[in-house]
């Protein structure tokens, strides 16, 4: 398991204030254009965040994988309220809310499917995104 540290910011929060308000499951929906969809968008283009897990590779993958036993990443309980958090808030309110930083833990599989080496250097000064050693 690779641990990654993922941060919503408030430019993060600016960005996906309107989250679920630009369509429903398409890739435009809530889960593709969230604040933490949008946090680990460099290293997971497609994923789509649910209510407790990361779905890495829903698009990519036609979204067969994804919604029948899919590789998916385990979201913390303060991520998971955060999220619930962000969703009762109206859109406006959003970027009021406060940063978020938590970590996770990405199955091999999943790092098997991405060059995590080719990422290093990307994640090195990341505004969003930390490897945890």
């Amino acid at each position: 398991m690779t641990k990654l540290k993922i941060k919503v910011t408030k430019e993060i929060l600016e960005k996906s204030k309107y989250c679920i308000a630009t369509g429903k499951a398409d890739k435009g929906g809530a889960g593709f254009n969230c604040a933490v969809a949008l946090a680990i968008r460099d290293i997971f283009p497609d994923a789509w965040i649910h209510r407790d897990t990361i779905t890495p590779f829903s698009f990519s993958d036609n979204n067969t994988e994804a919604y029948f036993g899919g590789a998916r990443i385990h979201l913390p309980n303060e991520a998971i309220e955060y999220i619930k958090e962000f969703d009762a808030t109206p859109f406006g309110m959003r970027t009021s809310m406060p940063e978020i930083e938590f970590e996770v833990e990405i199955p091999d599989e999943i790092i098997e499917r991405i060059s995590i080496e080719e990422l290093r250097p990307l994640l090195e000064n990341h505004p969003t995104l930390e490897l945890v050693n």
